[in-house]
């Protein structure tokens, strides 16, 4: 049973699920999104634990891309390397949004405060 959907968003929709590019993004997004936010229930090693026994090895079942020359899980690193790029990524987007709005909002408040003030009253 499908949902009623508003003429617009169905649109929309339609298209996006038509567009197979899109989707491949999607789907990628959705599986760095998901392996970064799951990444300590996905790893079994510290990403900065070192381990100089398990110095520099090739990729093997216990180690999926390998160790660095400091015996670092390599996978693990780069799963949590994915969850500080998001963050960052949300930081400057939200930090970006705030400046945006401030820098709109400020001078269309005090447009009104300037002209009455300095004798440019548009009245």
């Amino acid at each position: 049973m499908m949902l009623p959907l508003s003429a617009p968003f169905a649109k929309g929709f339609r298209r996006l699920v038509g567009n197979r590019a899109i989707l491949f993004g999607i789907i990628i997004l959705a599986v760095v999104v998901l392996t970064s936010l799951l990444a300590p229930l996905i790893t079994p090693y510290s990403p900065a634990k070192l381990s100089i026994a398990n110095r520099p090895k090739p990729p093997s079942g216990a180690h999926l891309f390998g160790t660095d020359e400091f015996g670092r899980d390599i996978f693990t690193r780069a799963v949590f390397a994915g969850l500080v790029s998001l963050l960052v990524g949300l930081a400057s987007s939200a930090s970006r949004r705030c400046w945006a709005s401030s820098s709109v909002f400020l001078p269309a408040t005090s447009a009104g405060w300037t002209r009455r003030y300095r004798g440019f009253s548009t009245r």
